[in-house]
């Protein structure tokens, strides 16, 4: 995997001692990182360095103001200012190709503005940079990371926090960079054509078929990617419950239907096949960074549940009002917090 934290931890430390002292807390309050967080990034030691270089997600999520910024050039001092801060920006871009982890997930670039930025040439990034106002911000509350470079479980939970702080902050302040993935279109693709994409997902045909309608049709192909061996593991069998994935991989559950809201439109008027096709993907190649073997993972169906689930409104997430993590919950019950650091976890 494509290593990214510890290196920008130590470019952004090296500006802000550079800076001068009157741009100094200007400085901070751009990039997010309060007082507390600076005495905590300056005090990380190899290990702590070591479990964030593992974690497939940026601590720095790239923000900016404006890709409108005309063509004019650059004076000499800003010149060189921008160029530090375009190769910040240019390494944030090869961990998202590296990686194969989509670029609002992974670095917190919005997709949009991800595609016009890698798209422009060198003296047009540079303009882009400055007049653009292009920064990288924490992403999240950095002191409640577990920095364990030698537990899968840790990471998944390091890599949750990071992912629903930037979700938080979006949906605060940039809800458009958001919910931008439309599904595919029944009209356009053709019921088939769906069918096939999601059954090589691993959905069983059942809730395919559901989703679809094409009863004959939908097992036919199931058959057929069978023997071709196109189909993803865990295909077909019995249906389970979304509440079951729940109570039974709740860390993995929150992951999942994170990147799901992070990437679909209108998630609660429908099931975003789309959306759902590219969180799977996601969530699968966060999950093989972090060396989670595939039978700790959720299965297709059992995130295609979830999502269908919350298009219900019978699967919400809100914030633990003890520890102030994510939490998807069923809301026919009262589950317990699943954190482990919570006051409030479940015994």
């Amino acid at each position: 995997m494509y290593a990214l934290n510890s290196a920008l931890i130590q470019m952004t430390l090296r500006r802000i001692i550079l800076e001068s002292e009157s741009n100094f807390h200007a400085i901070l309050t751009e990039q997010r990182i309060s007082a507390s967080d600076l005495r905590f990034l300056q005090l990380l030691n190899r290990q702590n360095l070591t479990a964030l270089d593992q974690l497939p997600v940026s601590l720095f999520r790239i923000g900016y103001r404006s890709m409108e910024v005309g063509r004019g050039g650059l004076d000499d001092d800003v010149f060189e200012r921008a160029t530090i801060s375009l190769s910040m920006v240019m390494e944030s871009i090869a961990f998202v190709e590296r990686n194969n982890v989509n670029p609002l997930i992974s670095i917190g670039f919005d997709n949009k503005g991800y595609d016009l930025f890698r798209a422009e040439p060198f003296l047009r990034r540079l303009n882009m940079i400055y007049r653009g106002r292009f920064t990288l911000m924490l992403r999240s509350n950095i002191q409640s990371l577990e920095l364990s470079a030698t537990s899968p479980d840790s990471k998944l939970r390091d890599c949750i926090s990071i992912i629903y702080g930037d979700y938080k902050y979006l949906s605060k302040n940039n809800p458009k960079a958001i919910g931008t993935m439309r599904d595919w279109s029944m009209e356009m693709m053709g019921a088939e054509k769906i069918a096939t994409n999601l059954l090589m997902d691993g959905v069983t045909p059942k809730l395919v078929e559901a989703h679809v309608g094409l009863p004959e049709k939908v097992n036919s192909l199931h058959r057929k990617l069978r023997r071709e061996h196109s189909v993803m593991r865990k295909s077909g069998g019995r249906i389970g419950t979304h509440t079951s994935a729940l109570t039974r991989m709740p860390m993995h559950s929150t992951l999942f239907i994170l990147i799901y809201l992070m990437l679909a439109r209108e998630p609660i008027s429908r099931i975003n096949g789309f959306a759902f096709s590219r969180a799977l993907f996601e969530y699968r190649q966060i999950c093989a960074h972090i060396k989670i073997n595939e039978d700790e993972m959720l299965d297709a169906s059992e995130a295609w549940l979830l999502a269908a689930g919350y298009r219900a409104q019978e699967v919400k997430m809100s914030e633990c009002r003890h520890c102030k993590n994510p939490v998807i919950y069923d809301a026919r019950k009262i589950i317990p917090c699943a954190w482990p650091a919570c006051s409030n976890r479940r015994k």
